[in-house]
């Protein structure tokens, strides 16, 4: 789960609130709390469920609908958690915004019309991305509005 989602063994430590030894540890020996699975899993974007077999589920459509979901702001009574959360998730974002922008930088405006024409997932945590020949974040200011 970590390696799909290019989680690192220390940031995935400093997440749950503990040194790169005890995490390795934890892996290791599989002796995660419930808690620190939720952690795990929201900052690989998972889902941590417990679904009855009696329940016939297909787990493909699951959604935050359904109430066997886990997640970290109803599961986690520790907000010192809840923030390390949220700052990672917000610093993978920015990385992401990153890297694209430095790609559309680098296309000619005919390029990066054409690229903002493509219909791509731009919706990372919960975020939107705005491609055309000028890219941004939906958070940042839009520098035109400032000029009218």
């Amino acid at each position: 789960m970590m390696k799909n989602a290019d989680v690192t063994v220390p940031e995935a430590a400093e997440c749950i609130g503990c040194s790169v030894g005890t995490f390795r540890n934890k892996l290791s020996k599989d002796r995660f709390s419930v808690n620190e699975l939720i952690i795990l899993c929201e900052i690989c974007n998972y889902h941590l469920a417990f679904i009855p077999n009696s329940l016939e589920l297909d787990t493909s459509s699951c959604n935050d609908s359904i109430p066997y979901l886990f997640d970290v702001d109803s599961y986690i009574p520790d907000e010192e958690s809840k923030v390390k959360v949220k700052i990672y998730k917000n610093s993978k974002f920015d990385k992401v915004f990153d890297v694209l922008k430095s790609y559309v930088n680098t296309l000619n405006p005919s390029e990066a019309e054409k690229f903002s024409q493509l219909r791509l997932p731009l919706n990372f945590e919960g975020k939107r991305l705005q491609i055309g020949v000028e890219l941004r974040n939906d958070d940042e200011p839009n520098p035109k509005d400032s000029k009218e």
